[in-house]
């Protein structure tokens, strides 16, 4: 409960523009909170984040050679549901470092 909400199963992925992926690029070095898993899993960080007034968090798996333009999103709800989204629209993510 580090981010004050228990995160509904499975992540939101976002396809990053090339612009968007710089950035998402800057977190991998930012002071997240490390999510420590169990044996056999990766490590990520956690960063608090908000779509709209909506709270969620970025993960950024510590996965060797993972893809810069794809950007993890957890929440307490079923986001596709809760913002009506359908592939390709576009989401705004505002990420706390």
């Amino acid at each position: 409960m580090k981010l004050g909400f228990e995160a509904y199963p499975g992540t939101l992925n976002l396809r990053l523009n090339k612009e968007d992926a710089e950035k998402r690029r800057l977190l991998e070095t930012a002071a997240g909170i490390l999510v420590l898993p169990e044996t056999g899993y990766y490590s990520g960080a956690l960063f608090k984040a908000k779509i709209g007034a909506l709270d969620c968090a970025v993960v950024v798996p510590l996965v060797p050679n993972y893809p810069v333009d794809v950007l993890e999103v957890i929440a307490p709800v079923y986001l596709r549901g809760q913002l009506g989204l359908k592939d390709g629209v576009a989401v705004a993510v505002s990420v706390t470092v």
